[in-house]
Parts: C-alpha cells; structure tokens; sequence
C-alpha cells in the first residue's frame, strides 16, 4: 500500500489539520463523523475505489464504516490496553483558514480539551488546532491516543518552516515521534522504516 500512493493521486484537496484530528478522534471514539463518511475515499468493507492496493485494504476486517452508507465509525479499540496511534504523513503544509481553525477549536473544546494556544518556533502554524488536538488525544481523550508525524521532503521557504515545527510540536505533545523523509532517497522504504520504528 505505502509503494502505491501517488503524490497527485492521494493528495488531499485543501488538507485541514485541526479538524482532521478532530475526525481522527471521532474515528477512535466510535461515534458520528463530522466528514469523513461522505469521502470518495472512506473505507468501508467491499469499496471499489482506488488502486489494487486500496481495494486490498478495504477488503480486510476492521473498517472504519460498516457499509457505504454509514455515518458513525465503527471504533477500532478492543481494550484499555491496546496501544492506539495517529500517523499523520505530510507532503506539504496545510490550508486551516480561520473558520476552519475555529470549527477544530470548537470540537476541542466539545470534546474536553484545552484550546490554550501550543507556542511553536517559527510561528506561522502555531494558530493551527493540530498539536492542541495531539495534546489532548495523548493526555485526556478516551481512548488514549499517540501522535506520530512524517514529513515528506521538508522545505525550508514560505510556510514550510513553521508547517514543520507544528508537526513535531504535535509529535511532542502526542508523545509520540517526528520523523523527516527525503523522497529523493527511496521514500517508501523510509516511511516503512518510520512505521518499523512505531509498531516496534
């Protein structure tokens, strides 16, 4: 699956950070979607969407919705004690706009978490819900939930910085790991090396 994706393929269309964390957990806690069930993408047992890889996938146990018509995610989590992980793969900064940061805020909050803003250096992405979300998730949610980031090709110009350092800010505040890929030098088997290192 990981050989499969495609950077114009599976790219997300105006990612949001903050409410995909949001979405994550609503994954997790097993209750209604806010988005995620009206996606071409959505993962539901017997989806013809996609490559060979993808349909693979969606033809296993342990969907995130029952049928293509599902509204409310099926929870993945079994016991207290199963480890539970977030691992947010990144090609490039997000578009959260104000609204969007707000809305993420607002779940948070319904939630039970704090929206006390997470200083990151440099600034550009620190109004960003993400890490606040990661926080949350790894301190206060039911389930517990661990937050690991990849960050294909890191820039270093315009929003690229500060897109990272929000990145290992939700990293750090998740308890969980940062780690940079360079799709230069076989990108799939460093991804594969990230998942080794967090499955381990």
């Amino acid at each position: 699956l990981i050989n499969s994706l495609h950077i114009l393929n599976d790219k997300s269309n105006g990612g949001k950070l903050g409410l995909t964390m949001a979405e994550a957990y609503y994954y997790f806690a097993g209750i209604n979607a806010y988005a995620g069930h009206n996606k071409a993408k959505r993962d539901y047992f017997g989806s013809t969407y996609g490559t060979a890889q993808s349909k693979a996938i969606y033809a296993l146990d342990g969907n995130a919705f029952s049928s293509s018509t599902d509204v409310s995610y099926e929870s993945p989590v079994n016991s207290g004690c199963q480890k539970n992980f977030i691992i947010y793969i990144s090609n490039g900064p997000v578009m959260d706009n104000s609204s969007d940061t707000s809305t993420a805020n607002s779940k948070l909050t319904a939630a039970g978490g704090s929206t006390t803003q997470i200083s990151i250096s440099p600034s550009g992405s620190q109004s960003n819900a993400g890490d606040e979300w990661a926080r949350f998730l790894a301190n206060s949610s039911n389930p517990k939930i661990i937050t690991y980031t990849i960050d294909v090709d890191p820039g270093t110009t315009g929003q690229s910085p500060g897109f990272t350092a929000l990145l290992k800010s939700m990293a750090s505040q998740g308890k969980g790991k940062y780690f940079a890929v360079n799709s230069s030098v076989n990108s799939g088997q460093q991804i594969s090396d990230a998942l080794n290192q967090i499955f381990s």
